[in-house]
This record gives C-alpha cells, sequence and structure tokens, in this order.
C-alpha cells in the first residue's frame, strides 16, 4: 500500500487540511483545494475510484463539488463515496449550491 499525505494542517494553517490518498485510488477527505492539489502532483482527480469522509466539517469535504464536476467531464468510470448516513444530502446540497445548473 502506497500512503500520500495530500496535507496535514487545519483550515487556519498555511498547509493543505487533512487529506491523504491511498494508492492513487482512494482519497480520504476531500478539503478545499484537494483537486489542484492532485493535479499538481501529477494526479488526474476523475482517476480517484473511492473516496472516504470522515465527518463533515468544511475542511474535510469543501472540494466535493469540484471532484464531482471533475469526475462527470472527464470519466465514465464510477465513483465510491464513504459517510455517515447524512453525507449524501450534505453533499448534494453543496454541489447544487456551487454548480445550481449541473445538478438534478
Amino acid at each position: 500500500m502506497k500512503l500520500k499525505i495530500l496535507g496535514s494542517g487545519s483550515i487556519f494553517s498555511k498547509d493543505n487540511s487533512a487529506s491523504c490518498l491511498i494508492d492513487n485510488k482512494i482519497l480520504i477527505d476531500v478539503p478545499n483545494g484537494t483537486c489542484k492539489t492532485l493535479k499538481r502532483i501529477g494526479i488526474e482527480p476523475s482517476n480517484i475510484l473511492n473516496i472516504l469522509i470522515t465527518h463533515f466539517h468544511g475542511d474535510h469535504y469543501f472540494d466535493m463539488p469540484f471532484m464531482l464536476l471533475n469526475k462527470i467531464s472527464s470519466s465514465n468510470k464510477p465513483i465510491n463515496i464513504y459517510c455517515d448516513s447524512s453525507g449524501e444530502n450534505k453533499i448534494y446540497n453543496l454541489t447544487k449550491l456551487a454548480f445550481p445548473n449541473k445538478v438534478d
């Protein structure tokens, strides 16, 4: 197993918020700036197959709309999102807020 730390800071630090990537396919948490961080290290966000959201503070999932939009526009591979039972509604509402004309 190959683990990459994408961030270990908090929302108030100069470093990216806590997130890591396992085997370039499993993303744990999706804080702000995750898509750009992945691209900067040479990983296409649309290649991520699984996302685990540990909890629903903004610094752990606010890049989800960008991950989903990237996935929809550049890949037909499914993406699995693992989170608590409130997650689907929270992710939907955040994505609808970010891209009101893209979400049905």
